[in-house]
């Protein structure tokens, strides 16, 4: 299961990662192929490398060997900040995964002189 990146959840940045996956004949991923649908900039950059990682260290059905797979990860962020925000997660068949959670409570440093 992918995480929530913890710089998405700062920076309140949700949205969806489609991923297609180009298996070889021997059942290894050979390239993975992204897009992301989001409202912000920095969708891209913040949600994929945590979909990246876990198709790459994911263990491939046999059946799935030389197979082109499409994967949807879809990040929600909803409610109040929280100081430690929980990630919900679920799968909707046939490969959907949805994490959603509340969004990370900025800290307020002050100074003092």
């Amino acid at each position: 299961m992918p995480e929530f990146p913890r710089a998405a959840l700062q920076a309140n940045v949700d949205g969806s990662v489609w991923a297609t996956v180009q298996m070889t004949p021997q059942g290894a991923v050979d390239k993975i192929d992204t897009r992301v649908v989001s409202a912000y900039a920095e969708g891209t950059k913040l949600l994929v490398p945590a979909v990246e990682k876990v198709i790459r260290s994911a263990k491939i059905r046999p059946d799935c060997a030389g197979k082109t797979v499409t994967l949807v990860v879809r990040y929600q962020i909803d409610g109040e900040a929280v100081p430690i925000p929980q990630t919900m997660s679920r799968i909707q068949p046939p490969n959907i995964v949805w994490l959603e959670s509340r969004p990370l409570e900025k800290s307020v440093t002050t100074s003092t002189r």
